[in-house]
Order: structure tokens, then C-alpha cells, then sequence
């Protein structure tokens, strides 16, 4: 639902089902669906413009996923970070998480993020 209310740029509303599956996640100790979370959660703050908020959470997802050993999660995130990274003309480290994820995308079998990542 939290995801529907974003791309209707229902922000707060979003952020609001967002926080309430977090809330859930934790508790249940659900790791994978909290890598997710923290980054449906980044990408609402990106699209806000709020960079720094975003890399929050998408580093928040990038350790969840490392500690599960979640290749895609953790390429997703490093991908994620490094975007925001460039957005915030900070180039050198955009550059370092970018060429991480890309070499996190090339050991998984779908090839779309590196697609995404080479962009």
C-alpha cells in the first residue's frame, strides 16, 4: 500500500504504511522483507530530493542484506546509495558504490541491474 501512495506522491501517507510494516517486520524479525522496507523507504526520500535521508535507509537495507548474505538486496542497495551519492555531486563516493554494485550485479543471474547500474 505504502508503495501505491508513492508513485501517487502521497508522501506522508506512504511513509505512514512504510513505517507501520517496519514496525512489524522488526518485531517478527522478518530481515528480508526489512531490506526491502529500508529501501522502499530511501526511494521515497529520494524522490523527495531528500538525499541524505535516502542513503539512510538504503544503508540500513545494504547491512541488513549483507548480514543475510541477500546478493541482490545488497546490490540493490549499493546501487541505490551510489545514485544518491551522484545527486548530491558527491562523484567519488556515487563512483565507489556503483562499481561495488556492479560487481555484486554481475554475480547474479539477472543481468537487469546491471544494466540499471551501467546507466
Amino acid at each position: 500500500i505504502g508503495s501505491i501512495y508513492k508513485d501517487q506522491k502521497q508522501y506522508k501517507e506512504a511513509l505512514n504504511y512504510f513505517e507501520r510494516s517496519l514496525q512489524i517486520n522488526l518485531k517478527n524479525q522478518d530481515k528480508f522483507s526489512l531490506v526491502n522496507i529500508y529501501n522502499n523507504i530511501g526511494s521515497l526520500y529520494e524522490q523527495q530530493k531528500q538525499y541524505s535521508l535516502a542513503i539512510e535507509n538504503f544503508t540500513k537495507s545494504l547491512e541488513i542484506a549483507k548480514t543475510i548474505k541477500d546478493m541482490k538486496g545488497t546490490a540493490t542497495a549499493l546501487k541505490n546509495i551510489g545514485i544518491n551519492y551522484a545527486e548530491q555531486n558527491n562523484q567519488i563516493k556515487a563512483k565507489e558504490f556503483l562499481l561495488e554494485s556492479l560487481k555484486n550485479y554481475s554475480l547474479l543471474p539477472d543481468k537487469w541491474g546491471m544494466c540499471i547500474t551501467k546507466f
